[in-house]
């Protein structure tokens, strides 16, 4: 009697490993291409920028820019009070107030 109780769910039980087994591949198969899909996800965040990190580049770019202007400027101040220095110890007129030869608007030859 057991025996024929066994067969008998035996084919109920074979559909249920199946579907267990069948359950567990698909779940296997999902989870893989969840994580290529993350992968893929992250590659793809790593590669793109935001507007937010667009506009901080640009912001340091643009700071970046203006103090390298600052330091330039800086320098040339420098070197005119140098000039206007060297010029005042030789006795000279400084580089900024010596007369400039009037331009007559005719060409070199």
């Amino acid at each position: 009697m057991r025996l024929l109780l066994l067969l008998g769910v035996a084919p109920l039980l074979s559909g249920c490993v199946v579907a267990t087994v069948a359950g567990v591949a698909v779940g296997a198969v999902k989870t893989t291409a969840n994580a290529a899909g993350t992968v893929v996800e992250t590659a793809v965040d790593a590669t793109t920028t935001t507007q937010q990190e667009a506009d901080e580049d640009r912001g340091r770019a643009i700071r970046l820019e203006e103090e390298r202007q600052a330091k330039e400027a800086e320098r040339q101040r420098k070197a005119a009070e140098r000039q206007r220095k060297e010029a005042e110890r030789l006795g000279q007129q400084p580089p900024e107030l010596q007369p400039t030869a009037p331009d007559s608007g005719a060409p070199t030859r």
